[in-house]
């Protein structure tokens, strides 16, 4: 039994209609960035039971999630040219993966001439992660 799929679409565009199709079809990108946001940054977690605190977890846990996308766009270079899709301009690593290669090290505090300092054993991948970071954020 063969199936069909109809769609309407409304739009203000002055182009082809093909050209809407594939735009309104790229639009599924946008899901994987939510599907980031809800598994790695806990956007689909509701942590109480008040309404006030509840917000304030929600929107922390956004700000997070976009301070990492803005600062990974600030370190690379986009890849991609602007598509008929709609395709991402930026290769950004998820929450996830950032998680694991920059922040899940093992360190200790120590106190040289009196100033706190972490120290942590950065393995080849993670130290030109941060090193490409500090170098593109001092510049």
């Amino acid at each position: 039994m063969a199936t069909s799929i109809d769609r309407g679409l409304v739009h203000n565009k002055t182009t082809t209609a093909a050209n809407v199709l594939h735009f309104f079809n790229g639009r599924g990108l946008n899901e994987a960035v939510y599907g980031e946001a809800k598994s790695f940054a806990s956007l689909d977690y509701i942590p109480c039971r008040r309404r006030a605190a509840n917000e304030v977890f929600t929107l922390s846990t956004m700000l997070a999630h976009n301070l990492s996308r803005e600062l990974q766009m600030q370190v690379v270079e986009p890849t991609r040219r602007t598509s008929t899709t709609r395709a991402p301009h930026y290769e950004l690593k998820t929450l996830g993966t950032l998680r694991h290669l920059l922040l899940r090290r093992a360190g200790r505090l120590t106190r040289p001439q009196g100033r706190l300092h972490l120290a942590t054993l950065a393995s080849g991948v993670a130290r030109q992660e941060f090193e490409s970071i500090y170098d593109s954020l001092a510049a």
